[in-house]
């Protein structure tokens, strides 16, 4: 199956998922040109892209959109997080919340799965907790998705995404209850299902 996505960490993130539920596809990474809609949902997201990728490939695909909630930012950026990240990155995020002690966080996700028939099924997780921290982690992390990795504090481990080893991360992934992300939604209902 193409998982429509330029992100590796992403591509890993399925593949291991997938491998979790004991699934033996090939997710190959497919990047093309998609209509970003301007949308307050990352269902909405999610499923239009969804939409657009299989008119274009005609294939079993997978897309997965996310946002990031900060608490105390009214939720803010939400959906808005690659714009976040393209102009004032996780650091301007950080400057925005220097002077607030609510820390609370969240990620939102939704992964949309597109059959050979073009029927679209979607998986979404919006919950989960976390803490943002005061200062980037700088710890290379090859499995992060992006720099909000290493401002997101597990609580679970008092750690960062990106410094969590590769054994917390397995953990974390299969075994605390925020870490049902849409793609590990996804890959449960997969081998449920094919």
């Amino acid at each position: 199956m193409y998982f429509i996505t330029s992100n590796k960490g992403k591509i890993n993130s399925l593949q291991n998922y997938l491998k979790d539920f004991g699934c033996l596809i090939e997710v190959k990474q497919k990047t093309i040109e998609l209509p970003e809609i301007q949308a307050d949902s990352v269902l909405d997201i999610s499923r239009a892209k969804a939409k657009a990728a299989f008119l274009k490939l005609k294939h079993p695909l997978v897309v997965e959109d996310g946002g990031f909630c900060v608490e105390a930012l009214n939720n803010f950026p939400g959906v808005y997080v690659r714009y976040i990240l393209d102009t004032i990155g996780a650091e301007g995020l950080l400057q925005l919340m220097k002077n607030q002690e609510n820390r609370n966080c969240r990620f939102v996700s939704v992964a949309t799965f597109v059959d050979a028939e073009g029927n679209l099924t979607s998986f979404t997780r919006e919950g989960g907790s976390g803490k943002m921290t005061r200062e980037m982690d700088m710890t290379d992390c090859p499995h992060a998705w992006s720099d909000i990795w290493r401002i997101y504090e597990v609580i679970e481990f008092g750690k960062t995404l990106s410094a969590l080893n590769e054994e917390e991360l397995r953990e974390h992934r299969l075994n605390a209850k925020e870490s049902k992300s849409s793609l590990r939604l996804f890959a449960e209902w997969y081998s449920e299902n094919y």
